[in-house]
């Protein structure tokens, strides 16, 4: 199978990160992932002229060994430059020269997709395909543009999670609506829109260094046809743009060739390893669009997922708990759970805004075998981690030497920043942050944190929105420090794991990470 990588990106951005400065860094990481070609798009066109980007990106890529055969350059194109004499005649030809390939932001001051209109107009008839971030969007501008221009296709960038009801309900209204993969994180997001609108209108990316090959081991894990992945992975993407089949490209060695975890998890196969999903969900969610939305049709979709994966235990909160009555949740995630045995084990679910009838639970609780530790919410809550009512939650997990997984994200609650003096005044307790701060100035505090107290440990999933490269992580924390986690079953558990076991690490690094070091932190409690 061919792979086609519709994100690509290369360049230095006015003020936003990209994981590859140069067109070489983006042909390492193809060759590191074993993808065969990618349309790449320049990030200066965000802000900058864009003739004047397109013309320096054809000269990057002649002058980049390798680049002219495997990237596609997509043109960028704004309403600005339709005031330059010969912009659209000249973008024509490049188009004509390589490939109808377009890359639309709304830039420095906003600029909407209808002003764009005369440079679709005179490309009509190539029938281009126009690549944009959701974040891009504005829904009604997209809807009458693209009713306006159905010769067009317009292809919607980073989209999961809370965007999906939204590109969901676009891509019904309009045809020429598509999505690319390199943020469909959430566990039944390729099912459900080749359920809804055929593999036709989903094209692979790869997205951001910091995804690694999480699109890839998604899309081979998931159920889907081998006609429906072909057409995913590259077949759309040479459909549309009218590129030959490339049977004899040659790319470089990949990486991971070796990696035996990576080619299991490729291959279908359980790992060959310790496996403890520290970071686990199951309930019913109003924010997840998702086949199984309940407790009960979750348990047997987790318990498949287990034993494709080779997994001892997935460790879960009850979403019910997290977002409802704590109280009544806690107790109902650990009677439905308990006669699963080790598959499950319970985070027991703290609010502080119930303090007294929670801590009032504790020694019953934790006497049996089922909850192992806590697990706090606080940017759901706009409680911060700080307030005084946590307390007993933190005494109790001091002297029992116990976990506590917390959401961690920048900002005013839960911020990696803000359990500096509570690591120090509970240290045997064992604080275990969430999404490793979440994005760059989260994992920056975070990396902080964790590098200096011994009972601080940083956890994988959802660590994809910040941009930073875990390769780089590891050189300011050790990677002895990190927790497997994948938010499932409502993050995907394959496309969480495929990110992590596709890093630039040894082998020997990432095996830990999957279960052994949490293993030895249960092995504290007391």
């Amino acid at each position: 199978m061919q792979f086609i990588d519709v994100s690509g990106r290369f360049g230095v951005a006015l003020n936003r990160h990209c994981g590859f400065p140069t067109a070489a860094a983006v042909l390492g990481h193809l060759d590191h992932l074993g993808i065969d070609r990618a349309v790449v798009f320049n990030v200066e066109g965000r802000e900058s002229s864009c003739p004047f980007v397109n013309r320096k990106t054809l000269e990057v890529l002649e002058r980049t060994p390798g680049a002219a055969a495997r990237l596609i350059p997509a043109f960028s194109i704004s309403p600005v430059m339709l005031g330059a004499d010969g912009s659209v005649a000249e973008l024509r030809r490049q188009v004509e020269a390589h490939a109808p390939v377009l890359h639309f932001t709304r830039g420095l001051s906003g600029y909407y997709l209808a002003q764009c209109d005369p440079i679709f107009a005179a490309l009509g008839d190539l029938r281009p395909l126009v690549i944009m971030d959701y974040g891009d969007t504005e829904r009604q501008d997209l809807l009458e543009t693209a009713e306006r221009h159905p010769e067009v296709t317009f292809l919607l960038t980073d989209t999961s999670w809370g965007r999906m009801p939204h590109v969901i309900d676009l891509m019904a209204r309009r045809p020429n609506l598509c999505v690319e993969t390199s943020w469909l994180h959430t566990i039944d997001d390729l099912e459900i829109l080749c359920e809804r609108f055929g593999a036709e209108r989903v094209f692979f990316g790869a997205g951001e260094r910091a995804n690694n090959g999480a699109a890839i081991a998604a899309l081979l894990d998931a159920p889907l046809s081998a006609a429906a992945k072909a057409k995913i992975a590259g077949g759309n993407a040479e459909r549309l743009l009218g590129l030959p089949p490339r049977p004899d490209l040659r790319r470089g060695p990949s990486r991971l060739d070796g990696n035996s975890l990576w080619q299991s998890l490729l291959a279908g196969r359980p790992l060959p390893a310790e496996v403890i999903d520290v970071h686990g969900h199951l309930g019913a969610s109003g924010g997840y669009v998702v086949k199984r939305n309940d407790l009960e049709s979750q348990v047997p979709a987790a318990l498949a997922m287990q034993q494709r994966l080779g997994e001892r235990t997935l460790i879960v909160s009850g979403l019910n708990a997290l977002i409802g009555d704590p109280v009544s949740g806690n107790v109902e995630l650990e009677q439905a759970l308990t006669p699963y045995g080790e598959s499950f084990r319970g985070y027991f679910s703290f609010n502080p805004n119930q303090a007294e009838a929670l801590t009032a639970q504790f020694d019953e609780a934790f006497a049996r075998p089922f909850f192992v530790g806590f697990k706090t919410l606080c940017d759901y809550w706009r409680l911060p981690i700080t307030d005084p009512r946590f307390a007993p939650m933190f005494e109790y997990a001091n002297q029992h030497r116990l976990p506590i997984l917390h959401h961690t994200w920048g900002g005013i609650y839960d911020s990696p920043g803000l359990f500096t003096d509570l690591a120090l005044r509970y240290p045997d307790a064992q604080f275990i942050l969430g999404h490793s701060g979440g994005g760059n100035d989260g994992r920056r505090e975070a990396e902080v944190l964790a590098a200096a107290n011994a009972n601080v440990w940083l956890e994988w999933c959802g660590s994809f929105c910040s941009t930073i490269p875990w390769e780089e992580s590891f050189t300011r924390v050790s990677p002895a420090k990190m927790l497997f986690g994948t938010d499932g079953m409502l993050h995907n558990p394959v496309w969480e794991l495929g990110r992590l076991l596709s890093l630039d690490l040894p082998e020997a690094q990432i095996r830990p990470m999957l279960g052994e070091t949490m293993q030895g932190i249960l092995a504290r409690r007391r």
